[in-house]
């Protein structure tokens, strides 16, 4: 089996009760990215976080200051101004041609 290079985490997704009969589903990996992405801070050049959650900021700020280049790819309305400032932005919707798999 070929992986690319690319290892895929998954973690379980939790229902949370929000209300008398209304669940939510959580399954945020967020500090496992960020765990991962520092214990293996000498193994790249570029991170690649398709994300854009607000919550990676100090991430990349970490990563930058130790001379990382960081590219954030998200969609245009899920996109943090913080990340925006912070890294390279590459729209989702504008990769779609690139990425498309069809048979």
């Amino acid at each position: 089996m070929m992986t690319y290079g690319y290892q895929i985490r998954t973690k379980e997704v939790k229902i949370i009760k929000v209300g008398p009969h209304t669940f939510e589903r959580k399954g945020d990996l967020d500090a496992e990215l960020i765990i991962d992405a520092l214990k293996n801070i000498d193994n790249f050049d570029t991170c690649i976080l398709m994300s854009g959650d607000s919550d990676f900021a100090p991430l990349v700020d970490e990563l930058k200051a130790r001379g990382k280049w960081v590219i954030v790819i998200s969609s245009k309305h899920h996109i943090s101004r913080e990340l925006i400032e912070r890294a390279k932005y590459i729209n989702l919707k504008k990769l779609k041609d690139q990425i498309l798999f069809s048979k």
